[in-house]
């Protein structure tokens, strides 16, 4: 039993991996990555000049821009609640849930 198991499997391998070989599916090929001529205080020095001239407008750091601002209702409770009866009184709201 394990010597044909052992066979199958090799057999197996042998078909399936030249199936796979060719390598060109239409992917980019894999680079490792390459040394750029920046130096990291170079390009720390860019992202913060960057960030003072207001290039980046999002990060990590400061994202969102700008603090979200507290939303005010211009409405009272009572005025929601004579504006929902008035639209329930005109058919222009509907009260079923599951519609």
């Amino acid at each position: 039993m394990t010597t044909r198991l052992l066979a199958a499997l090799v057999l197996s391998g042998v078909i399936a991996v030249p199936a796979f070989a060719d390598g060109d599916h239409g992917y980019p090929s894999v680079n490792p990555v390459q040394a750029g001529t920046l130096s990291r205080a170079d390009v720390k020095a860019e992202l913060a000049q960057a960030r003072a001239d207001g290039q980046l407008e999002f990060s990590q750091t400061n994202y969102p821009a700008l603090p979200r601002q507290p939303q005010v209702d211009s409405l009272t409770r009572a005025q929601v609640t004579a504006e929902l009866a008035h639209a329930r009184a005109a058919h222009d709201v509907s009260t079923d849930l599951h519609s």
